[in-house]
């Protein structure tokens, strides 16, 4: 027989944590804090506006320390997990191919890439 507690614990515990990842990019931490005119609405905006900057060449790999390629090419894993990781809990997942035809996600991979 399966157990119920068991199996429904696992299930809702795998829900609630891809919850908190997806509301942990729509919500700057310190919501005490007033937010600031030039701060995006949230920190998935801030990430999608550097990647743009990144696609219209305004980062240098030249002048970009190995600290920013790094956590750049953090956010946009982050970025893929949002938008392709299951729920399940699985590490591994599959990005549809019409995801690289739009020309803004393959400028952004390819500059990435590149700077690594």
């Amino acid at each position: 027989m399966f157990e119920v507690t068991t199996i429904a614990d696992d299930v809702v515990s795998r829900i609630t944590q891809h919850y908190h990842h997806i509301g942990h990019s729509l919500v700057w931490p310190d919501t005490n804090r007033s937010r600031s005119p030039a701060r995006p609405p949230t920190p998935l905006h801030a990430d999608i506006a550097r990647f743009v900057q990144i696609a219209n060449g305004d980062l240098d790999r030249a002048t970009a320390d190995d600290q920013t390629i790094g956590e750049l090419i953090e956010r946009f894993q982050n970025l893929l997990d949002l938008l392709f990781l299951p729920a399940n809990g699985q590490s591994t997942y599959r990005i549809p191919a019409p995801f690289w035809v739009v020309a803004g996600y393959r400028m952004v991979n390819s500059r990435l890439a590149s700077m690594e």
